[in-house]
C-alpha cells in the first residue's frame, strides 16, 4: 500500500507514465512511514561501503554491484534500526522520485488523476508496538517523540486524553480486558493504528476527492 501510494506522488507527478492507469493500496499510505531527507541515509550508505572494500573506488555503487551477495548480506543484515520506525533502508527525500515528502505533495496536488481504492485492516497498529515493554503513559510519550520529533508535551497529553486508558477498548479490538504488550500496549497500538494507517489514508481520499478523482476506501 505505501509503495502504490508513493507511485502516485512520484517526481512531483511532473511526468507523465503508461506503467498504470489506476492504484489499489491496501494497508498504508505514503504518509505511513517517518521518510526523510536522504541524508538520514547517507551515513549507512558510507558504513556499507566501508565495510564491502569499497572505499577508495572511483564508482562505489559500482563497486557494491560487484560485491558477492553473501558478503553483502551480511555487512547489511548486521545494521541496526536507529529507534522505532526509523529503519535502515526505506524511501527517502531526494528531490527526483520523491522531491518533498508525501503530506505536502498531497497537500499541493502534486500526484497523479488516476482512480484509485484504498483500505486498510483492523488492528494494524499492533504491527508497530510489538518489540516493546509499554508499561507506562509515558512511555507511549517517549516513543512518539522519537518517532515524530515535532511533537509539543501539550500535543502528546491531548493525544492521551482523547484515547481512552480502557484495555477492553483498546487494539486489538474485541478482546476485552486481555493486555498485549504490556499494561499500556492496547493503548499504543490503537494511537498508532490511527496515526499510521486510519488518519493518512482518510487525508490522502479528501485530495482525491477536492481535486474530483474517484477515490473508494474500506
Amino acid at each position: 500500500g505505501i509503495s502504490v501510494a508513493l507511485h502516485l506522488t512520484a517526481f512531483g507527478a511532473t511526468r507523465e507514465t503508461d506503467l498504470f492507469r489506476a492504484g489499489i493500496s491496501e494497508s498504508g499510505s505514503s504518509n505511513t512511514l517517518v521518510i526523510p531527507n536522504y541524508s538520514f541515509f547517507q551515513q549507512i550508505y558510507d558504513n556499507i561501503v566501508s565495510q564491502t572494500g569499497c572505499t577508495k573506488a572511483s564508482d562505489t555503487l559500482d563497486c557494491l554491484r560487484k560485491v558477492p551477495f553473501s558478503k553483502l548480506y551480511s555487512v547489511t543484515s548486521s545494521i541496526q534500526n536507529f529507534g522505532f520506525m526509523r529503519w535502515p533502508f526505506g524511501p527517502t527525500v531526494d528531490g527526483d522520485l520523491i522531491p518533498d515528502v508525501p503530506f505536502r505533495l498531497l497537500k499541493q496536488g502534486k500526484f497523479l488523476r488516476v482512480p484509485l481504492i484504498i483500505g486498510d485492516n483492523l488492528d494494524e497498529g499492533t504491527a508497530f508496538v510489538q518489540g516493546i515493554n509499554w508499561e507506562s503513559t509515558q512511555t507511549i510519550k517517549n516513543v512518539m517523540k522519537g518517532t515524530w520529533t515535532n511533537l509539543t508535551e501539550s500535543t502528546l497529553d491531548k493525544i492521551l486524553m482523547l484515547y481512552p486508558d480502557v484495555p477492553s477498548e483498546g487494539s486489538p479490538y474485541n478482546t476485552g480486558d486481555r493486555i498485549y504488550y504490556g499494561k499500556q500496549g492496547k493503548h499504543a497500538a490503537s494511537i498508532y493504528g490511527d496515526l499510521c494507517f486510519v488518519a493518512p489514508r482518510r487525508f490522502l481520499i479528501d485530495q482525491f476527492y477536492n481535486r474530483g478523482v474517484p477515490v473508494w476506501t474500506y
